[in-house]
């Protein structure tokens, strides 16, 4: 992420900046991305370095503006269920909206940082535990005895808990569950 927003810094300095300005060489400020909350500091010199550039460029010659234009692929896009529904295996799966509740297709259980996986007309018997779910998921044919076929019905299990149902409902409405959207690529977020 670094690396693009330099190149995206050296895009825009040789584009605008030394098209009208090649003799003056332009300081660039670079913050180290150590954490996601780290923050930019600035000493008052090179404040006032920054500021004594502009000043002198602002006599210089009159800026042009131009839109600029985001050529991002809109397939690129990731778009979060809304709220976060979950589904019988007769749902329709995807990126759910207001409006348009879809089962999410791609859940995250924030308790145990593990993929929430699903199984279709399959629900989970009630002796389903904590340690079972921890040494044998997410592999089909370790978890098998402890599902139970069951026509309409969709078994969803992370490595801490488990959830059955047949209708679609909101995942905050369980309270048991700690399971969010991971995001979906609108390509496959289906249509919205």
């Amino acid at each position: 992420m670094e690396e693009d927003i330099d190149e995206l810094l050296e895009e825009v300095e040789n584009k605008f900046i030394h098209k009208n300005y090649e003799e003056r060489p332009i300081k660039l400020l670079t913050a180290s991305l150590v954490s996601s909350q780290s923050s930019f500091r600035c000493d008052s010199l090179d404040c006032d370095d920054i500021l004594r550039d502009v000043e002198d460029n602002a006599d210089s010659k009159p800026v042009v503006t131009t839109n600029l234009r985001c050529d991002n692929k809109i397939g690129n896009a990731k778009l979060r269920c809304f709220p976060v529904y979950l589904g019988g295996s007769d749902s329709t799966s995807g990126c759910s909206a207001i409006g348009t509740p879809r089962s999410c297709s791609n859940l995250h259980c924030i308790s145990c940082d593990f993929a929430v996986y699903t199984f279709d007309n399959f629900q989970w018997l009630s002796d389903t535990d904590y340690l079972f779910l921890r040494t044998n998921m997410p592999e089909f044919e370790r978890v098998r005895d402890h599902l139970l076929p069951s026509e309409g019905c969709r078994a969803y299990a992370c490595q801490c808990c488990h959830y059955s149902t047949s209708v679609t409902k909101q995942a905050a409405s369980v309270p048991a569950l700690s399971w969010v959207c991971r995001s979906h690529s609108s390509q496959s977020a289906g249509s919205l």
